[in-house]
């Protein structure tokens, strides 16, 4: 028995990671042209360079084949990757199918590769323990709900135990007077890295409440995570609750990306305790009266009173016995670990034997138990290493140190210490980047998004997103722009105006190509939070200058950027196709844009409950129809080609082979505008009349199959004659690419195909075939809408099947084989006229001769096409229907 119910904390805990995966690639996604592009300030490129025969032996091997596979540039097969990301972490969150073994390992690998491509910039301790985390919860979605989940939860504990020790106990070691005075909240609010607006507010607290609160940092990180191991629930309770406010406190007074938000999800784990039935009161008075002494003699601190003056403390503590605590807490932190793996895995092999399915089970447990003991093990060295005698005691174990570095190079035994050393006991270093047209001015600041610049300017909540170039410039600070290549870089591309650089910027005041950068300088001020009662937020006081003046061609910048290869005149191995070019495009579009709210809205509007019974909106049937066309699209053009053949029988592969040695992979997407707009027409017209009048009939009882029928039919009729025009210019680009270069139409898109052909051929012309094009609009309508809606309702209906995803895909794949026998002919026919020169057919019944001649299967010609076309086109046409329906539909009006 559990106080909170196991699978219940599991998909909490599932569901959490995914939103934090969400967040860490929608965050990256617009940085990564300026961080890391071909025009960025540290191009990947050069860590691709490779000579080894198999792309699994260099450097990022997953990008590398990516890049080669879709002719991709580095930066853009950075952000597709992020871009798989992104959707694949909102479709987990949106199916919980989805939440399993190989949606986590891929995320990893995804934002893995992201994190080695990104140098410095990545250099976080939040990436590292995302991927780290990612692993550990991997390992808990990798079975269905069973005993071996509180194996993995276990892990989780442990592996927080860990990371929130390291990050305690590291202060004092690291031997920083600030932590040891407990002074360093003095500093700490006004010089980290991005602070918020209640840093100002947290600075100006008295040094009493501030030394108050560094020792419940100590006791809260170093005193109590051993008790995370203890599984009794008040004590974990008890934990819990410190830590979440110890996370929001953090997270209210800095911005430190995503790390604290990730370890709230994983705390969830602490809930997962088992209900301890005989001395429970007593074994929770004793871990607390532990933990009293613990405080009382392990962390000693002196109350200090001064007359006319607020009490202060003092760290009654030497290093050496800091040390010996340290190693007590590390030696205590294992042992539990290792007793409470074993307690657990024979519990859950227990109630393993006490299932029905008991041999999956104990095998679920055996192979979680493995991994769990692996990642254990190999995530405890960086624990030891914090203490040389223990660090000594490791490194001549060879064995374990070799498979510890192969661990810590793919991010999943990482050592863990923020803020371990104090650095702004004198204020906060700053640099400010100005820029002039001319020597003599006027000088102006560059802006940065987050990072203080104009003492006025509030400091800014942005996480759980993190604006990298802004944080890199408050560690250039703490050393000089030769220290730094990346901070070069920036200047020479402020200089040249780079977009992908610029677009990293809040405030760039030369954009006006008549009077561009040719003069940056930097200056290194010392900023610290203003007084209470004055207006602005900041002063700062010059120290010296950081960078002196360069002019737009100064040789000495450009031959260290070429030497660093960060510029580089070489070209690429990596060149953008077609698909490269289209997502920057894309990016340049869409780039600025908040995706981070825009996928949380789409999932929570997908996660609205009770959608059964849901209705359509009118214009659903056609937005449907054209992204399965866009799907479709390739099959669609193959049809044509080969309905269209006079002599010759070319097979499916050796006219794709023709198509693609001639014109290119993109040539299979000739006329794709055409088959939206005609999708656009042609669907919205029949959904839009077959759902609209449905719904007007009555509603007591299913209609009978003949008034689908009839009502389909006339819809199809309806859809045939509007979806003519973008009918004809879909057939017209499609088989253009077949035609001798002279005699193709190049229409550039199905709009100018619709003006050129009333131009040069007159408006009725855009009707050719619409007598063919409206019957076969009748016949496939019929055997796509009305037999999917009959097939729907008697499985339904009869209780074999539920309205659910299995149910649509069964019923229009069976519906379009039904729409393809019936349209078949008439589409061959259809599609002779509409492509014909003119003249070549006098009506129907001349084209009907001719394709007569060619035999009875010249009817059919194409027909496996056709059908591998049109099921996967009905297929996903009724799907993308019924998830727009159930998603973004509307509930009906109660009856009066």
């Amino acid at each position: 028995m559990t106080t909170l119910g196991t699978n219940r904390i599991k998909r909490c805990i599932l569901y959490g990671q995914l939103i934090i995966l969400l967040f860490a690639f929608t965050s990256i996604y617009p940085q990564i042209h300026g961080l890391f592009g071909e025009r960025g300030l540290l191009p990947v490129s050069p860590m691709l360079e490779c000579e080894e025969e198999s792309v699994f032996q260099c450097r990022l091997p997953l990008l590398r084949f990516i890049c080669n596979l879709f002719h991709l540039s580095p930066s853009v097969g950075l952000q597709l990757f992020s871009l798989i990301g992104v959707c694949l972490s909102a479709l987990a969150i949106h199916k919980p199918e989805c939440q399993n073994l190989i949606t986590f390992l891929t995320l990893y690998f995804l934002y893995r590769t992201i994190y080695e491509a990104g140098g410095v910039f990545m250099y976080y301790q939040w990436d590292a323990f995302l991927l780290e985390s990612t692993v550990y919860v991997a390992v808990l979605a990798w079975f269905d709900d069973g005993p071996a989940d509180s194996v993995a939860l276990f892990s989780i504990v442990a592996l927080l135990v860990r990371v929130i020790f390291m990050n305690g106990a590291s202060k004092l070691l690291s031997k920083c007077p600030a932590w040891w005075n407990l002074t360093a909240l003095d500093y700490h609010f006004e010089s980290q890295p991005l602070p918020t607006p209640f840093s100002w507010y947290a600075h100006h607290f008295p040094p009493f409440f501030k030394q108050l609160a560094t020792i419940a940092i100590y006791y809260f990180e170093i005193i109590l995570p051993p008790l995370f191991l203890i599984p009794v629930i008040h004590v974990r309770y008890v934990v819990f609750f410190c830590q979440i406010l110890l996370m929001i406190l953090t997270m209210l007074t800095g911005n430190n990306g995503f790390f604290n938000y990730n370890i709230i999800i994983l705390l969830v784990s602490l809930l997962e305790t088992p209900r301890v039935p005989v001395g429970a009161p007593l074994l929770s008075a004793l871990v607390f009266g532990k933990l009293g002494y613990d405080l009382a003699h392990r962390m000693p601190v002196k109350l200090v009173t001064t007359e006319g003056s607020l009490p202060s403390f003092v760290l009654n503590l030497s290093y050496d016995t800091f040390q010996k605590l340290a190693i007590y807490y590390i030696d205590m932190i294992i042992i539990l670990t290792a007793l409470m793996f074993s307690i657990i895995n024979a519990y859950t092999v227990l109630k393993g034997l006490g299932s029905q399915a008991r041999v999956s089970k104990i095998v679920h447990v055996a192979f979680v138990a493995a991994c769990v003991l692996l990642l254990n093990i190999y995530g405890s060295v960086p624990l030891l290493r914090m203490d040389e005698k223990l660090a000594q005691r490791t490194n001549e174990n060879p064995m374990i140190m070799s498979y510890y570095k192969i661990a810590n190079s793919w991010s999943v035994a990482n050592p863990y210490g923020t803020y371990r050393h104090m650095t702004g006991q004198h204020g906060r270093p700053e640099i400010v980047i100005e820029g002039a047209p001319n020597f003599d001015g006027p000088w102006k600041e560059i802006e940065f998004k987050a990072k203080p610049g104009s003492i006025s300017r509030r400091p800014d909540f942005v996480s759980p997103h993190h604006p990298r170039l802004d944080a890199q410039m408050y560690y250039a600070a703490e050393g000089t722009y030769q220290q730094n290549p990346f901070f070069l870089s920036l200047v020479y591309h402020l200089m040249q105006n780079t977009t992908e650089v610029v677009s990293l910027i809040e405030n760039y005041p030369f954009k006006n190509r008549s009077e561009p950068m040719q003069f940056v300088r930097a200056k290194l001020y010392m900023y610290h939070f203003t007084d209470i009662g004055e207006k602005n937020w900041w002063r700062r006081d010059f120290q010296e200058e950081y960078m002196p003046p360069f002019n737009k061609g100064n040789q000495a910048l450009m031959k260290f950027l070429v030497e660093n290869k960060i510029i580089n005149n070489k070209k690429s191995q990596f060149v953008n196709g077609p698909l490269g070019k289209g997502m920057k495009q894309w990016h340049r579009l869409t780039g600025g844009a908040d995706l981070i709210a825009f996928f949380t809205s789409i999932i929570v509007l997908l996660m609205v409950e009770d959608k059964t019974k849901r209705l359509g909106r009118w214009y659903f049937g056609g937005v449907a129809g054209a992204m399965a066309a866009v799907c479709t699209h390739p099959l669609d053009l193959l049809k044509v080609q080969l309905q269209t053949q006079q002599q010759g029988k070319l097979t499916i592969p050796q006219l794709s082979l023709k198509i693609y040695k001639n014109d290119g992979f993109f040539a299979f997407y000739n006329g794709v505008s055409a088959s939206v707009l005609r999708q656009l027409t042609y669907s919205t017209t029949r959904f839009g009349i077959y759902e609209t009048v449905k719904k007007q009939l009555p509603q007591d009882k299913p209609l009978p199959f003949y008034q689908k029928a009839l009502l389909a039919g006339f819809a199809g009729a309806c859809g045939g004659i509007v979806g003519t025009p973008g009918d004809l210019v879909n057939v017209r680009m499609q088989n253009d690419s077949k035609l001798p270069p002279a005699e193709r139409r190049n229409y550039k898109h199905a709009i100018d195909g619709l003006v050129r052909i009333t131009r040069e051929e007159g408006f009725m012309k855009m009707f050719n075939g619409c007598t063919m094009a409206t019957s076969r609009a009748i016949l496939m309508t019929i055997g796509q809408l009305s037999f999917y809606d009959q097939i729907k309702q008697t499985l339904i209906s009869t209780g074999v099947a539920e309205d659910n995803l299995q149910t649509h895909f069964a019923s229009s794949i069976s519906a379009a084989s039904v729409a393809t026998v019936m349209t078949q002919p008439l589409d061959v026919m259809k599609t002779r006229m509409m492509n014909a020169a003119p003249g070549e057919f006098k009506g129907i019944l001349d084209c009907f001769m001719f394709t007569a001649k060619l035999g009875p299967m010249g009817f059919f010609k194409g027909f496996i096409p056709a059908w591998a076309r049109l099921a996967p086109h009905t297929v996903l046409t009724f799907i993308f229907f019924e998830q727009l329906r159930l998603n973004f539909g509307y509930s009906p009006l109660p009856k009066a």
